[in-house]
């Protein structure tokens, strides 16, 4: 009761304690978007990207998150498609995050360093002169470094890097190890005042990603697997799942306070550092309960705005994708979760 009790005083008081320093303007821009997936991909056209930005500003989402590889910023063709979906978004007033990624994790590995500094380098330049109230470089995405006194110096370098280019644009930093609540409370607060923390919240995992049919967690073996949890629904779904998971499955069964709990770390951090925070990643697998996925996302949100931390769904147009939703005229469950319709 304790841990409860502190985060909702924290609640109530993280925006006050705040110093002046990331634009106003930018906050409320950064507020609520959505990560969109198929800038690179030439099987879409760019007409049919501004069409999807134009859903997405008229939803009154604010901004989107593109990943860049760092392998793309010498590619002319690729660059191209980003310049045309970045200038679209700007000129329809949306924010735009240029998140940057490599094929594998990023860690602690001389080349890779360097390869990112020569990319983000290459990035800031080609972009210094877009509106800096309406882009936003985010210098990594989920660094797998697990000692934060090694991660630290890293970031820090890539963000003078571009700070050394883009003077007034706000950056995003993040914590290792993968952008999480909890390794952000671990992490010291840059001397850069214009900088916002991100993290990425997908508690708990068991239910965001039932049925992802991807990597070696075994998630394609949990099916109907309800939020908030039941005793009685997590015992059905155990008994079909991987060995793995039903130690997992078992604490889900027991948990309470999940979103509280999964945001309390990096909001207590915020207050104690002054800083302003957002989640650039919080989804749930389509195929996950209809009603459990709404419920998720509104308890989420809702949590989310009441602590004044913004927030980016992942993602549009995939797996875990709103895009249907957004494209509905009525105001459907999961655009009232987000608060994009009553």
């Amino acid at each position: 009761m304790k841990w409860l009790a502190m985060v909702a005083a924290l609640y109530a008081g993280i925006a006050s304690a705040r110093a002046d320093d990331v634009p106003g303007a930018r906050l409320v821009t950064l507020a609520r978007g959505v990560n969109i997936l198929e800038t690179f991909d030439n099987k879409k056209t760019i007409p049919a990207i501004v069409d999807d930005l134009k859903l997405i500003q008229h939803s009154g989402l604010r901004h989107i998150r593109i990943f860049v590889d760092k392998t793309r910023v010498d590619q002319p063709t690729a660059m191209e498609r980003l310049d045309k979906t970045v200038d679209a978004a700007i000129d329809l007033k949306l924010g735009v995050i240029l998140c940057m990624v490599g094929k594998d994790d990023f860690i602690d590995d001389p080349q890779m360093i360097s390869d990112y500094t020569a990319a983000w380098t290459g990035l800031a330049q080609r972009y210094k002169d877009r509106n800096p109230d309406l882009l936003y470089p985010e210098l990594v995405n989920e660094p797998a470094i697990r000692d934060t006194s090694q991660w630290v110096p890293i970031q820090e370098k890539l963000r003078q890097t571009v700070r050394g280019i883009m003077a007034q644009n706000t950056i995003l930093l993040t914590a290792s190890p993968t952008s999480t609540s909890w390794s952000l409370s671990a992490m010291p607060a840059s001397a850069d005042p214009n900088v916002v923390y991100v993290f990425h919240d997908y508690a708990p995992m068991v239910f965001t990603h039932q049925g992802a049919d991807w990597g070696d967690d075994g998630f394609w073996t949990i099916h109907n697997l309800r939020y908030p949890p039941s005793p009685e629904n997590v015992t059905d779904v155990s008994r079909k799942a991987m060995a793995k998971l039903r130690p997992d499955l078992d604490r889900y069964s027991k948990a309470t306070n999940i979103v509280d709990r999964e945001l309390g770390p990096a909001i207590a951090w915020a207050y104690l550092h002054k800083a302003h925070l957002m989640v650039t990643e919080f989804g749930v697998f389509r195929p996950a309960p209809a009603d459990s996925r709404v419920q998720w996302f509104k308890d989420v949100r809702t949590a989310l705005d009441r602590a004044g931390i913004g927030w980016t769904v992942w993602e549009y147009n995939a797996g875990f994708g709103i895009k249907s939703e957004l494209a509905t005229k009525s105001c459907v469950p999961l655009k009232q979760a987000l608060g994009l319709c009553h």
